[in-house]
């Protein structure tokens, strides 16, 4: 019976942290990965910055203390295989 199977390849581009300063940020409202302060449970997010409020939020809208930014990695290119 024929079946699919799923390879990824490897990683081939690194994330890139830029600081959280003013100058160096996102287009607002663009989801990037953000990482927090260390007060913060879990130091990486999706987030996004809130240029109206100048503010960096979650993706569920929390505020949240950014202390670097990098843009999303492009999703890998999935090869499947039948046999």
């Amino acid at each position: 019976m024929p079946h699919s199977s799923a390879t990824l390849p490897h990683l081939t581009s690194a994330i890139t942290w830029i600081p959280a300063e003013v100058g160096s940020l996102p287009d607002t409202e663009t989801t990037v990965l953000v990482a927090c302060s260390i007060r913060m449970s879990d130091p990486v997010w999706l987030g996004y910055y809130d240029s109206a409020e100048n503010v960096w939020r979650s993706v569920d809208a929390e505020e949240i203390e950014v202390t670097h930014w990098a843009d999303l990695p492009e999703p890998p290119v999935l090869t499947i295989h039948s046999t």
